[in-house]
């Protein structure tokens, strides 16, 4: 089943660095995969990223490769989300 992702980031207090992105994902166990629909630069669109997820108390934690030769990106990155209560 592919379910819908969006994101936001921007640079705080600042007018720079907003970007936003979405697309759909699956999760099968610990491995969550992406696909980017929409954002800009177009280069990133219809890219698949693999990621591995834990979690580690109220912390989900996402690391995997982007790797995008059109748009000189290859990376490994590691995304801490902590929940809000």
């Amino acid at each position: 089943m592919k379910v819908h992702f969006s994101f936001i980031n921007q640079i705080p207090n600042s007018e720079e660095g907003f970007y936003a992105g979405a697309g759909t994902y699956t999760l099968n166990g610990d491995q969550y995969v992406e696909v980017l629909d929409y954002l800009e630069p177009t280069a990133w669109r219809g890219q698949k990223f693999e990621f591995t997820v834990s979690f580690s108390g109220d912390t989900l934690i996402q690391q995997g490769r982007e790797d995008v030769p059109e748009a000189g990106i290859e990376r490994f990155i590691v995304e801490k989300y902590l929940r809000v209560k």
